[in-house]
């Protein structure tokens, strides 16, 4: 019987407490609760300091007349049955309100909240200032947390595009005729950032803001790309992506063979086509498992550790192909979840383990992780040979295929 794929257990997890409408202090500004009264006039005051009034054109709502225009609108929104939780954005050296931000789509049960309303001034566009007050409501997301924080905009708003790859969203794709904004039809850009990433984008974010950061005029001395990948965390993805895609091919070739074909001895290392295909699978689950027990703890990596330890290196785990794909396919899907949640600086640590003769073992993490895709490849390489021997073409296997290409 075919085994049905199934999401990463989250057994500890529990739904996160809703985050408080109180002050949040930074080193250049502070998030206050929006309030009509105190803030109303201020902000008005500083987005009139745009006077194409640009910075309205892809929020909902605005321009106003004028401020008390802009406090009642203000009132209202606040007013609402399930508002959004709304600050303002306060300069910490003058106390003067210059932007906005909040949380909207607060959802404790599915672990989402997302970060939204950004309306800022242009004294606060592009400074350190407007980095740290979006910053402050990362953190306390994720500290609270949530599993996924989410930013969306207007497709064609490339600066908020750009301040949230910036940061480290991920892009996840478009939504088509989202709504209408404003008489006009608005696709909406979805971007995110999932928990097992955030303590990587979290110190980039932290080291950029850091004062030695900046010159005596306030100047960056080191860009911010928080999303940037390590080199080798990038080799690794690279790996992992080819991974899946030529276990897809060999697979898809083995299917096209009898099951007696499948199991026939051809005097490979391990035997046949079948045997070799469950060598992969039991290395995979093997080093997996270890990897599982790293001292970083990768919660990706949480359902290997409920598979059987295959007793040997040529057990075989599935005698039939179409369960064999099933778990290959998981493992496959499992990895490629888990590689871009690798620290670069997790590399360099020692793995203990016990190998597969039971003699303790502490290796050199980056090591490990190369032997392992490299033992993936090795071993395909003995399944494309033991195929065309079976009459059956596994086409094209080179790397290269996968690799991006890329402009000077």
């Amino acid at each position: 019987m075919q085994t049905q794929n199934l999401g990463i257990p989250v057994p500890d997890w529990s739904p996160p407490a809703a985050p408080s409408h109180q002050i949040r202090h930074g080193q250049r500004c502070r998030l206050e609760p929006l309030d009509p009264h105190r803030h109303a006039a201020e902000l008005f005051d500083a987005y009139a300091q745009d006077p194409s009034g640009q910075g309205w054109t892809y929020l909902p709502y605005g321009p106003f007349a004028d401020a008390a225009d802009y406090a009642s609108w203000m009132d209202e929104i606040c007013r609402r049955s399930d508002p959004p939780l709304l600050f303002a954005i306060v300069d910490a050296a003058t106390g003067q309100a210059i932007g906005v931000a909040g949380y909207l789509r607060i959802t404790p049960a599915a672990g989402t909240i997302e970060i939204g309303h950004l309306h800022f001034s242009p004294r606060l566009q592009r400074t350190a200032m407007a980095t740290e007050a979006v910053f402050l409501l990362m953190c306390e997301a994720f500290a609270l947390g949530y599993r996924r924080l989410e930013w969306k905009c207007d497709a064609l708003n490339q600066p908020s595009r750009r301040a949230a790859q910036r940061l480290g969203f991920r892009y996840e794709g478009t939504f088509r005729q989202a709504t209408v904004v404003k008489g006009r039809n608005r696709d909406t850009a979805w971007f995110s950032i999932v928990d097992g990433e955030w303590p990587a984008l979290c110190a980039a974010i932290r080291r950029w803001l850091e004062p030695g950061n900046f010159d005596a005029d306030g100047r960056q001395l080191a860009p911010l790309n928080a999303a940037r990948t390590a080199p080798r965390i990038a080799q690794l993805q690279l790996l992992a992506q080819y991974n899946r895609w030529m276990n897809v091919k060999v697979y898809a070739a083995a299917a096209a063979l009898p099951p007696e074909e499948l199991r026939r001895d051809r005097g490979a290392f391990f035997a046949s086509i079948l045997g070799t295909l469950n060598h992969i699978v039991v290395g995979d689950t093997l080093w997996l498992q270890r990897f599982a027990r790293h001292p970083r703890g990768y919660p990706h990596l949480a359902p290997v550790l409920g598979l059987p330890v295959p007793p040997s290196l040529d057990a075989i785990v599935f005698d039939d192909l179409p369960d064999l794909t099933a778990r290959r396919v998981a493992l496959d899907e499992l990895i490629l979840a888990w590689v871009p949640n690798v620290l670069d600086e997790d590399l360099d640590r020692a793995l203990h383990y016990t190998n597969s003769k039971g003699q303790p073992q502490s290796r050199n993490f980056h090591g490990l992780l190369t032997h392992f895709f490299n033992h993936q490849t090795h071993h395909r390489g003995q399944l494309t040979t033991l195929l065309t021997q079976a009459g059956v073409d596994v086409g094209v296997t080179d790397l290269v295929v996968t690799v991006p290409e890329q402009a000077d």
